[in-house]
């Protein structure tokens, strides 16, 4: 600015400029200084939260809330200090490149929105340690970044530069995007977790649906997630891996930990697990091992692999192959553990935590189920596949100290039982029963959307009885009820309670358990108030309604604190489910299935997949309708779960069946009880039964059909004008195999249509040339019972092949319509029906055969013989080219041949002069015999000089249609009338129907040899 301005003045000094031009630049220069000295007095803010003023936040205890983002300027700095909260209400926080973000010990910013600081400077990032919260998406990493902080989100984006470093948690409750050369320090948990390469991953990861490990990257920890894939090549985990649907290892991945999946897949090569591995089914590619035991879940025989698919080229028992062997039993219990709170009023039942641990920290639980029994009280309670209990109490009728204890377990425990007390972090099983009065909650679990009932009792131990009597009978008073979402943690709908008896689900006395009252408001933990009078057994009933699912904790306390607090859980099921997908379906082709949890008003229930260990849905081949359908085990195809996950409004799978057909899915909620609680799983929804097909709800056609003629793999793929075609027709499925269920009996086949196209399969060839344009050798494809077309019907479909012999009594024919006509290529296509069905055009290349039709016929020829030798007279198998008949060298007697018993034979023949004696043929000596389109027909004279006429019946009557004079001696026909053509005997008008038909002649020269002008006779 000082050189701007001494150069401007210098041109005033220069008289460079003057007057009102002058005067004009001078004032634009005061602006721009002006400006520029206001842009300067706008000082960077220091916010400083660490209990006084930090901007406009307000400060309550320790924690700031600030309506809006608090740094206004683009140098601002944010400072939390040890122990404070910084809340900020907004929908978005974005955190710029000269902006400043410092916290420590346990310092914590929660922003309601989106929380974005991958902007920041690096050198202006310095937190090294914390809590950072977003109720959006959390973003970090646009740029080498390092945190020390624990993250939670709803989703997450982290890394999309380079070295991005978190020491620290990650939680989502949706999905986790981690970008390449991230390192996290920590734990990972999230819906679905994705990975670029590389990324370090040091502590255990979690997905609810699934993780993917990309190429190059490494997790210390274990992994849990439904579906887990570690990408090629060069990936390693350290850990666990525990895969409930499917666990896949990319080429040279290594796995150092046992693993558990349901289905097991190493890719090629050196795919190589250092553990044991336990799996419904495993499938090994080139090179893929497994070091140490395949257990299999389903069992196996001793000394091999029933459930594995061996591709490695390690045979199994090797030392680099498989070994197997039987699924051991379920992990035993090391010891059980009671968490509690140390006090409680005597009478009242106390609630408790008791975990069934599968180690000695506690941190795998048991899950195979297990009932124990609780003391002081004696009440039994059971564990679930969770591990955890659910409702368990303990309680006493006189106060004093008792020890928690625990008997009965329908499992026994390694060790011994161990407590925590949650009062003073000690692992004293001793409990404080005082003689205050006590509240006591009685909890049913429900399903979603019902109201449901539920007690509140306040007792008190008598004195003098030593016995517990009811407290605040008669008496008026104010119950604060407030509620927590316990699994899953969080939820979107409130919890409802009324006083009165008997209501319906919108009636007004209905309030949500929290502060603000408000329809929309959730479980916060703040309470409601409700005045009741306690009746004479010192109860009082409320009634609850809750629209979601899940694990619910509710509390209840006396405004007045004349009584001991109550608290207790309850578990609200889903009421049912629905299931839609999409029909027909594609034989071997994906298609989608949703189930939908609902409550008992129809609505779904978003938490359903939320939980900590998530409720997944089961799938499985319904039943069918057992009127007109095979319903026999082997008739059924084979139903495949590709892919699935929980989408925010259900649960999604993706499938294949291989069969064509009807067929049924039915799906399932996977646990008995949601959450391990009172409540049963719905009933198994299915596909409503299809009216249009009878049988079954779904409908699975064929991918396309194949249309093979016999010929074509010969090598000799022609037939005449007029020749029967022998044609198989098959349906396929998308995989390529044959869907043997297309047939009549599961209520999908229709009826197909087969047509004549030209070789390219793209112009139909019409039945005449009067067409626009003129098609140059036109005809008929006919046969199956009809003359203009081709119609196959469904039953002729038999475990999904059509078969179509030539020698059927309806074969398929195609005839020209001009006669002779040019050779034609015709390709035969197979096309349901029906608008939108299934056809062969769709069918992979070869899956049309093409053939050639030719204009074909025999002829035989006339020749002379002497009266005593065999006499051959040449027949040829022809077709027309257009310009002339040819010799068909790719026919003979294995396509055509031709029986003796075709030969018509007139050995007197009427056109012999009267002084000739008609020559006598041995009828049992002739024999015709073709090869390459060529062969001749051999008769053997009896004796005598003179003519024998020779036809060859190609029809089916006895007699032949040649145009040698009658009467004609009987034969047997050839059955080949397709090869009658023109005769040079028969007059032009008869050609197309004529027999061909020739004279041999014995013991008589042929008129050429005696066409002798002189003959020397005396030689000297």
């Amino acid at each position: 600015m000082k050189r701007f301005a001494d150069s401007f003045f210098s041109m005033f000094r220069r008289g460079r400029t003057g007057g009102p031009a002058a005067l004009a630049h001078l004032c634009a220069w005061c602006v721009l200084v002006s400006g520029c000295l206001a842009g300067t007095a706008a000082a960077a803010a220091d916010l400083v939260f660490n209990g006084g003023a930090a901007g406009n936040c307000s400060l309550s205890s320790k924690t700031y809330t600030c309506n809006g983002f608090p740094l206004t300027t683009n140098t601002d700095t944010m400072t939390i200090a040890d122990g404070y909260t910084v809340v900020v209400n907004s929908s978005g926080v974005n955190f710029d490149y000269n902006q400043s973000l410092a916290m420590s010990g346990s310092a914590t910013l929660n922003v309601t929105g989106n929380l974005n600081i991958g902007n920041i400077k690096p050198s202006n990032l310095a937190i090294s340690s914390g809590n950072l919260i977003s109720g959006g998406t959390f973003t970090i990493g646009n740029q080498a970044q390092s945190i020390t902080a624990n993250i939670s989100a709803v989703t997450m984006n982290l890394g999309s530069g380079s070295t991005t470093s978190i020491t620290g948690s990650v939680s989502a409750s949706g999905n986790v995007s981690i970008g390449s050369h991230c390192t996290i320090n920590g734990a990972v948990n999230g819906n679905v977790i994705d990975t670029d390469s590389p990324v370090v991953i040091k502590g255990n990861v979690t997905a609810r649906t699934s993780f993917t490990l990309a190429s190059g990257s490494s997790v210390a920890g274990d992994i849990v997630a439904p579906t887990v894939s570690l990408l090629a090549s060069q990936s390693a985990v350290n850990g666990k891996i525990t895969a409930k649907t499917s666990l896949r290892l990319g080429d040279k991945v290594n796995v150092t930990g046992d693993v558990s999946a349901g289905n097991l897949t190493l890719d090629s090569s050196n795919a190589i697990i250092n553990g044991n591995a336990t799996v419904d089914r495993a499938t090994l590619n080139w090179a893929g091992r497994v070091t140490k035991m395949i257990y299999c879940t389903g069992g196996t025989t001793n000394g091999q692999c029933d459930c594995v698919t061996n591709n490695s080229g390690f045979p199994v028992n090797t030392d680099q192959g498989p070994h197997c062997a039987v699924a051991p039993s379920a992990t035993p219990i090391d010891h059980f553990l009671i968490v509690h709170d140390g006090s409680a009023s005597a009478c009242t039942p106390e609630p408790v935590t008791v975990k069934a641990c599968a180690d000695s920290a506690c941190t795998s639980l048991y899950t195979g189920g297990v009932s124990v029994t609780l003391q002081p009280g004696g009440k039994s309670f059971a564990i679930g596949s969770s591990g955890v209990s659910i409702n368990a109490t303990v309680s006493q009728s006189v106060p004093g100290t008792a020890t928690l204890a625990l008997g009965g377990a329908s499992v026994a425990a390694a060790n011994a039982l161990q407590c925590s007390s949650t009062s003073n972090g000690s692992a004293s099983c001793s409990m404080n029963f005082d003689g205050t009065i006590g509240l006591g909650l009685t909890l049913q679990d429900q399903y979603s959307a019902t109201v449901t009932p539920f007690t509140l009792t306040a007792t008190v131990s008598d004195p003098k009885t030593k016995s517990c009597v009811p407290a605040l009978v008669g008496q008026q008073k104010t119950i604060q009820l407030s509620c927590a979402y316990g699994n899953p943690g969080k939820g979107s709908l409130p919890v409802k309670v009324s006083s009165l008896a008997n209501v319906a689900s919108n009636d007004p006395s209905f309030q949500t358990l929290s502060a603000a009252g408000a329809s929309t408001s959730t479980c916060t933990g703040s309470a409601r108030g409700f005045p009741i009078t306690f009746d004479n057994n010192g109860s009082a009933t409320f009634w609850m309604y809750y629209a979601d699912v899940g694990k619910l904790g509710i509390a209840a306390s006396t405004s007045d604190n004349s009584a001991k607090d109550a608290s207790g859980n309850v578990i609200v099921a889903p009421y049912s489910f629905s299931l839609k997908t999409t029909s027909p379906t594609i034989a071997g082709k994906a298609f989608d299935v949703t189930v939908t949890p609902l409550n008992a008003e129809g609505v779904t229930t978003p938490n359903f997949g939320l939980e900590a260990t998530p409720e997944t849905v089961n799938f499985s081949m319904g039943a069918l309708d057992t009127v007109g359908c095979k319903l026999n085990a082997t008739d059924l195809g084979q139903l495949s779960l590709v892919d699935s996950k929980m989408t925010g409004t259900g649960f999604w799978g993706q499938f294949t069946y291989t069969e064509a057909g009807a067929f049924n899915i039915k799906a399932e909620q996977t646990s008995a009880k949601y959450l391990g609680g009172a409540k049963p799983r719905p009933a198994a929804v299915q596909t409503s039964l299809g009216a249009a097909s009878g049988c079954g709800a779904i409908l699975s056609m064929p991918a396309y059909f194949k249309v093979k003629e016999s010929r074509v793999a010969t090598g000799r793929n022609f037939y005449y004008s007029g020749e029967p075609v022998d044609v198989t027709v098959t349906a396929m499925s998308a995989l390529g195999n044959v869907t043997t269920l297309y047939d009549s009996g599961f209520g999908y086949s229709k009826p197909l249509l087969l047509t004549a196209y030209d070789a390219t399969g793209s112009t139909p060839i019409p039945a005449s040339s009067n067409t626009t344009p003129p098609f140059p050798n036109p005809g008929t494809l006919s046969g199956l019972g009809s003359s203009s077309a081709a119609p196959l019907p469904a039953s002729a479909f038999v475990s999904g092949v059509a078969t179509l012999p030539a020698t059927s009594s309806t074969p398929l024919v195609f005839t020209f319509a001009n006669s002779p006509s040019l050779p034609l290529k015709i390709r035969l296509r197979a096309t349901e029906t029906a608008a939108g069905g299934v056809s062969s055009k769709d069918a992979p290349a070869g899956g049309e055969d093409v053939y050639e039709a030719r204009s074909g016929r025999v002829t035989i020829a006339s020749r002379f013989g002497n009266a005593k030798g065999d006499l051959a007279l040449p027949v040829t198998l022809q077709y027309w080219t257009g310009g002339s008949w040819i010799q068909n060298t790719s026919d003979g007697d294995d396509l055509h041949p031709i029986p003796t018993s075709a030969i018509a034979i007139q050995p007197a023949s009427p056109l012999l002069p009267p002084a000739l004696t008609p020559a006598g043929i041995d009828q049992n000596r002739q024999v015709i015999s073709m090869t390459k389109g060529l062969g001749s027909l051999s008769l053997h004279p009896t004796g005598g000089t003179g003519t024998a006429t020779v036809a060859i019946n190609l029809g089916t009557a006895t007699t032949d249609t040649s145009c040698l004079p009658a009467p004609r001696p009987a034969s047997t026909g050839a059955k080949m009338p397709w090869l009658r053509g023109p005769n040079g005997i028969c007059a032009p008008s008869a050609a197309p129907a004529a027999d061909p038909a020739a004279r041999a002649t014995f013991g008589i020269y042929t008129p050429e040899a005696k066409r002798l002008i002189h003959t020397r006779e005396v030689f000297n």
